[in-house]
């Protein structure tokens, strides 16, 4: 049997239970925060425990760790999907809204993106997770800024404002507890303005229908 290392997480400092020949580049994953971190960067810990409940210790690290890998693949058929649905299904709605209708509806996207990511990524234990709901979120935003400047709209200013923010908290690691009080600042703001600058032919910070 492979010898074994105790390490720290470098960010929480939870101890586990690693093979001692784990590459220095791999993921491991902090079931206690929600982080993972590469092997090499793990803290040592000294006068790590020996005997039954340490073997027991190490089984449960390194299942934990070994489940990141096996569920990358349904997860980037996940999002293969989610795209395809945003593309074809969602696209045409988006075009007919007008900037603060789309901005409203954006906002609950990034809420519902967001609560998947956690309760995905706290079920699988995999950072991809993350990756694939910042870029359907990004994807969303992106298409709309093709179809509005398309149609002669402009004043995108607030939603890519929504995009770059939504972005950066995507990749917190948090619970999504302050997703509740975060969106309603933001959509109180975004519908306000948005409403009040949009004319006809503008773009009303997140693109008016024609």
């Amino acid at each position: 049997m492979a010898d074994t290392a105790v390490i720290r997480c470098p960010v929480c400092l939870k101890a586990q239970t690693l093979y001692t020949d784990t590459p220095a580049d791999k993921p491991v994953f902090c079931s206690n925060c929600d982080r993972s971190f590469r092997f090499g960067k793990g803290l040592p810990v000294k006068d790590a425990q020996t005997g039954p409940s340490h073997e027991a210790a190490v089984a449960t690290d390194i299942s934990l760790n070994e489940q990141q890998g096996k569920h990358t693949f349904p997860v980037l058929v996940m999002g293969i999907v989610l795209l395809a649905f945003v593309f074809y299904i969602l696209r045409p709605l988006m075009q007919a809204m007008r900037g603060p209708e789309f901005l409203g509806g954006y906002l609950v996207l990034f809420i519902a993106t967001w609560i998947l990511v956690v309760f995905f990524r706290r079920l699988l234990h995999n950072n991809v997770v993350t990756l694939v709901g910042l870029f359907v979120y990004e994807f969303v935003g992106l298409l709309r800024l093709v179809d509005g400047l398309a149609a002669g709209m402009h004043k995108f200013d607030l939603m890519f404002i929504m995009m770059l923010g939504g972005g950066f908290l995507l990749f917190l690691r948090s619970d999504g507890s302050s997703s509740g009080s975060g969106g309603g600042s933001c959509s109180s703001s975004c519908s306000s303005s948005c409403s009040s600058g949009c004319g006809s032919s503008c773009g009303g910070c997140g693109g008016c229908g024609s």
